[in-house]
């Protein structure tokens, strides 16, 4: 099964399960598969090359398939069609229509990816069971990471996403990378305006901390 029909196939199972608990249970299941399938590869790299960087995104991989199986049900969540759209494109399609070229690897690239899956590493145990792909309040984490900006996942995934794009540039991974960046953003502000209006906490959390995606810029 390709990524894309493992995707399709969390909305899926969604729609046509009656039972919220076992929608969950479901989506969860499929999540925790397809992060344990995107793991493999990384594995089989770290095992060749005992590179430090497929160490890092095996490590990601292999957390989020672990807190995806084990992760809270919501307090609430999104029921518009839109978020959920966007959260499985943007996280299960976009990131995969990238293409690797090879050939020249800089400095600054790999700095960056390593720095970015790093703070994955970080973030992902600083969410740990709050983990989601779209709008829900599983309770507002203020704890680690989060002390820093309000979306550190993503302030990561920019990061490697980055470091990637810059060591295999081409006009194709430039304009996925703005489409890329385009959906995070659209994500970020769903997320800000669903947690505002569902949670009082995540109003006070906006307050503490200010900065949303990078300190002291945005």
């Amino acid at each position: 099964m390709s990524d894309w029909e493992l995707s399709y196939s969390v909305l899926y199972i969604l729609k046509m399960s009656q039972n919220f608990k076992i929608q969950e249970s479901l989506v969860n299941i499929c999540l925790g598969l397809l992060f344990t399938y995107l793991a493999r590869p990384f594995w089989l790299s770290y095992s060749v090359n005992k590179n430090v960087s497929s160490f890092l995104f095996l490590l990601y991989a292999v957390l989020a398939a672990f807190f995806f199986l084990v992760r809270k049900h919501p307090i609430s969540f999104t029921k518009n069609p839109a978020d959920w759209a966007l959260g499985v494109s943007a996280t299960c399609i976009i990131p995969f229509l990238f293409h690797p070229l090879g050939g020249t690897k800089y400095i600054l690239g790999w700095c960056l990816q390593s720095l970015g899956v790093l703070l994955q590493v970080f973030s992902i145990a600083s969410l740990n069971r709050s983990l989601g792909i779209v709008p829900a309040n599983r309770g507002v984490k203020t704890n680690g990471m989060y002390r820093i900006v309000r979306h550190p996942m993503y302030m990561s995934y920019l990061l490697s996403i980055s470091g990637l794009v810059i060591n295999n540039m081409s006009l194709y991974n430039a304009c996925v990378f703005f489409i890329w960046l385009a959906a995070q953003l659209a994500r970020i502000r769903q997320e800000e305006l669903f947690l505002s209006a569902t949670s009082k906490s995540y109003r006070m959390y906006i307050k503490k901390t200010k900065w949303c995606l990078i300190p002291y810029l945005y």
